[in-house]
């Protein structure tokens, strides 16, 4: 089996594509169908997207029609997905899955053991998750899951400036890993610290050129700087805004001039993207009034 029908969503947003393979599915013969399933939910775990009732959903059909290919990798992979969804949902046939993988991997599996962990998580019994996935870790420091898992449940419990910290070094480890800088991307903005957003997101876009998304995000932070230096200028501060990663100052025409390419760059890849083309709108209209106004 190739996944390699998922390359044909890569410029699709998350919803695009669920509706694109619920199409296929609804659409599909039995074969074609299970198939379409388990593209869709590898799709939604490669992209880190969480969509709990679609994963339990297709999930439980794909697993009844795979349930007698147990010597199949994915259907344990498809397995451990559904019963994470299920804990999301707080549907009982995680304990179905839970059960599955027990059978099948025994209870020290780490496939197990992960599925434990977050099945304290979702009880919010916050100490003996961490305390599972620090025992995940150092049974095997190669694994990202458990690591990264620390970070989403501080983020979860409200700790933004704990979990900011353990993705960091998360990402330190497992820099090609998209979800991640996205979460730091998101955290950053809602702390206002928009240069790290701009820089979360600028690693986005070396890893994944190619999404316009993520050239929306890169503009978002740096036209959000850009509205922060206006603010500080009006209340009689420096025209400059400080680089909070720590590599000098940025002027705010550096700031629009970041947001006005890659707005653009976001409507070239994109051509029906009204998110990009109205950023680019306000960009423009407010460099015209930087230039003659703030001097920059």
């Amino acid at each position: 089996m190739s996944l390699g029908d998922l390359e044909g969503f890569d410029t699709f947003t998350a919803d695009e594509a669920v509706a694109i393979l619920e199409e296929r599915i609804a659409a599909g013969s039995s074969g074609s169908k299970a198939w379409n399933q388990y593209v869709l939910l590898s799709l939604l775990h490669q992209r880190g997207v969480r969509r709990p009732a679609v994963v339990v959903k297709h999930g439980k059909q794909l697993i009844e029609a795979w349930k007698g290919r147990t010597n199949m990798p994915e259907l344990w992979q498809v397995y451990e997905w559904v019963g994470i969804a299920a804990l999301d949902t707080y549907d009982p046939f995680a304990n179905e899955c839970k059960n599955a993988l027990k059978k099948r991997f025994g209870d020290s599996s780490l496939r197990v053991r992960r599925f434990i962990a977050l099945d304290l998580e979702n009880a919010e019994e916050w100490a003996q998750a961490a305390a599972m996935y620090d025992k995940l870790v150092e049974l095997d420091p190669t694994q990202p899951g458990p690591r990264k898992r620390k970070a989403v449940m501080l983020r979860e419990q409200g700790r933004i400036a704990d979990a900011v910290r353990e993705m960091c070094e998360y990402v330190e480890l497992f820099s090609e890993d998209q979800s991640a800088w996205v979460q730091l991307f998101e955290m950053y903005m809602w702390l206002g610290e928009w240069r790290l957003a701009q820089f979360a997101a600028e690693e986005l876009v070396l890893i994944k050129p190619e999404n316009y998304l993520y050239h929306i995000m890169v503009a978002d932070a740096a036209y959000s700087a850009y509205a922060q230096a206006s603010r500080d200028e009006s209340k009689g501060s420096s025209s400059s805004t400080s680089n909070t990663s720590g590599s000098g100052e940025i002027n705010a025409e550096t700031l629009l001039r970041t947001a006005r390419a890659h707005y653009a760059q976001s409507l070239k890849l994109k051509r029906d993207n009204r998110r990009a083309a109205y950023g680019l709108a306000q960009v423009c209209r407010n460099m015209t009034f930087a230039m003659n106004f703030l001097r920059v």
